[in-house]
């Protein structure tokens, strides 16, 4: 029975049985096909379906019935008002006595009488039925209601009838509704075998999962566990797995247990489960708000750990490149062509790099650069903020720590981003943030080129390149007490400071162009001299990154490209940026040839601000600078040398 095809005509009458043969033949369905009554249809279907039959096809109340008692997927061949008034009609020649008798399934799907004043064949009685006794009682009816004919869709109607001494017209079945049964039929068997083999494919997977799986029914009983589950359980030689209760299982915990028999939902809970500690999770499963059983979930504690452990050298290892290089830094000033050229013959070196300048500045991308420029460009680039860990945590990010140095301390121990930097470059980044008892540590790594993680007493040896950043005056804080001296000339062996955004006025608008691009995927049109005049002269305390924002915010507010309405709109969004009433007429554009505004500083880096902003004020000669300054064109000279 293996091996017939998967869909059954079940035909309940013995003309259907040809008509199913000859379209099979014709559409190329594989089909088997079966002459049996209502009486005898089901306990074939029954036979057909536990041998894997994939679709029942059959038709009228033979159909209906089969499809109430069976889970196998039953197609209905229809029957069409058409067939039915074609048989109303036939009927109408033989008597006036008519009867309509049909299943209660189709009580409502004709509309009778609309068809009976069709055919103009007065009026038919109707009679329904839901299985053979009601057809009995409801032929005892018509035949004392004086119904001499009958037409019915099933021949058992017919039989019956002509066992009364009635006369019978059976509504037949044509072509077109057989054709298209089977071609539904052939679908749903197509689709059911899909199924059948992404089950197996999934069970396979099941079966393969590393971690355990149990399926309970809703009594608590096995109805499915894979090979993982088997082995936690102890159960891989046991051949009566299925159906056992939870509370038959040796070696599981009481909690466990009632947990399973309760239906409740366990999340990542503990359980020693034959002396071996797992990880277990339990999932109700319900359909149509009824309780259908419970999944559990197993996994070994060791192996989490594991896990865990290579995760994370994976993650170190993956991503710890630098992600930019010197063609990303924009500027056409000297300024920032000289630091650019010094970032890049610091690349070839290996000495440690000291990154000053304020916030905004781009050192981090200077940073980046350098490294990616270097001999070390193919090993790791780790970067670190020190101001954003915690104290009591910075030490064991940095240097590491060992199995067991203190509570919580991760099985096997933790390599600090040192060993994880090994062959590369790590960025301190924010290094004036150190704490002093911790820099004392930092230096002891920078002159042994060796860590010692927390709780071991051994050495690591490690190659590491380190550019350290800072937007603190470090030498200031040395005399203050606030950093150690000798890590200071550690790190302060190749220094290059950041310029400031408000000391390269002619790569604003350049940057604003790329910004405004980048955000906008547009050109920036040409702005007015009023609002160039006023970013040219603005001190831009957030540098670069401030820029960024402010453009970004402009491409936001605007939505076309009139230039009139960005630089008004830029206008104010820079009027907004500043703090105070005071500072606002500072910058107002009618008087901006009669003032400037600087950044408190060191005296030469205030003068070297006033010197600059005035170089730029209506394109003044050295002559006329000097005498507003009131100094000579020679000390002049000397300083404007020394600003470059």
């Amino acid at each position: 029975m293996s091996n017939r095809p998967k869909v059954l005509m079940v035909a309940s009458y013995e003309g259907l049985a040809p008509l199913a043969k000859k379209v099979a033949a014709e559409k190329n369905v594989e089909i088997e096909v079966v002459n049996k009554s209502m009486v005898d249809a089901l306990k074939t279907a029954i036979e057909y379906e536990q041998s894997g039959i994939d679709c029942i096809i059959s038709r009228g109340p033979t159909g209906v019935y089969l499809r109430n008692n069976l889970s196998t997927p039953v197609i209905l061949i229809q029957v069409t008002a058409f067939d039915i008034m074609q048989a109303l009609s036939q009927a109408s020649q033989l008597s006036h006595k008519l009867a309509y008798i049909d299943h209660v399934h189709r009580m409502n799907s004709y509309d009778l009488e609309a068809m009976i004043e069709l055919i103009g064949i007065g009026t038919i009685k109707s009679y329904y039925y839901c299985d053979l006794e009601m057809l009995t009682e409801q032929l005892e009816i018509a035949c004392q209601e004086g119904i001499d004919t009958v037409v019915a869709p099933d021949n058992d109607v017919m039989v019956m009838a002509e066992e009364k001494g009635l006369r019978g017209v059976f509504i037949d079945s044509k072509y077109e509704a057989v054709a298209e049964a089977m071609a539904r039929a052939k679908e749903i068997a197509n689709l059911r075998e899909k199924d059948r083999e992404s089950n197996l494919f999934m069970r396979k997977i099941i079966d393969n999962y590393e971690h355990g799986l149990v399926v309970f029914d809703d009594k608590q009983r096995i109805s499915h566990l894979n090979r993982s589950a088997e082995r936690m359980l102890r159960l891989q030689n046991n051949n009566s797995c299925t159906g056992r209760s939870i509370s038959t299982l040796e070696g599981l915990e009481s909690e466990l247990v009632r947990a399973v028999e309760d239906n409740n939902q366990l999340v990542n809970k503990v359980f020693r489960v034959h002396q071996s500690k797992l990880l277990i999770n339990t999932i109700p499963l319900s359909h149509d708000k009824n309780f259908r059983g419970i999944i559990m979930t197993m996994h070994p504690i060791a192996k989490i750990q594991q896990m865990e452990a290579r995760i994370r050298q994976e993650l170190y290892a993956k991503g710890l490149v630098a992600r930019h290089s010197f063609d990303e830094i924009l500027g056409q000033s000297p300024s920032i062509k000289k630091t650019i050229s010094f970032a890049q013959s610091f690349a070839e070196a290996e000495a440690t790099v000291l990154l000053s300048g304020e916030s905004g500045t781009g050192k981090e991308l200077f940073a980046h650069s350098i490294h990616q420029t270097g001999v070390r460009k193919n090993g790791p680039f780790v970067s670190v903020n020190c101001a954003a860990i915690p104290d009591t945590l910075l030490e064991s990010e940095l240097f590491g720590y060992s199995e067991g140095a203190f509570t919580g301390a991760r099985r096997g121990g933790k390599p600090g981003l040192f060993e994880i930097a090994h062959g590369g470059t790590l960025l301190l980044d924010e290094v004036s943030e150190i704490p002093l008892h911790l820099q004392a540590q930092l230096l002891r790594v920078l002159q042994e080129k060796a860590v010692r993680r927390i709780g071991n007493d051994e050495l690591t040896m490690v190659e590491v390149r380190v550019i350290a950043s800072t937007n603190r005056d470090l030498l200031s804080m040395t005399r203050e007490g606030k950093f150690r001296q000798d890590l200071y000339y550690r790190l302060n062996v190749l220094n290059l400071n950041i310029p400031p955004l408000r000391d390269r006025p002619e790569d604003i608008m350049l940057l604003s162009s790329f910004f405004y691009k980048k955000f906008s995927g547009r050109d920036l049109p040409a702005l007015s001299e009023e609002t160039t005049r006023l970013m040219a002269g603005y001190s831009w305390p957030g540098n670069v990154r401030e820029l960024e924002n402010l453009i970004e915010r402009l491409v936001v507010l605007t939505k076309n490209t009139d230039a009139g309405q960005l630089s008004n709109t830029l206008g104010s969004l820079i009027h907004d940026n500043l703090g105070s009433e005071d500072e606002r007429q500072l910058y107002d554009v009618q008087d901006q040839d009669k003032h400037i505004v600087v950044k408190v500083d060191t005296l030469s880096n205030m003068e070297r601000q006033i010197i600059n902003k005035l170089k730029k004020q209506n394109n003044q000669s050295r002559e006329q600078l000097a005498d507003k300054l009131g100094i000579s064109r020679t000390t002049l000279w000397n300083k404007l040398r020394s600003s470059n």
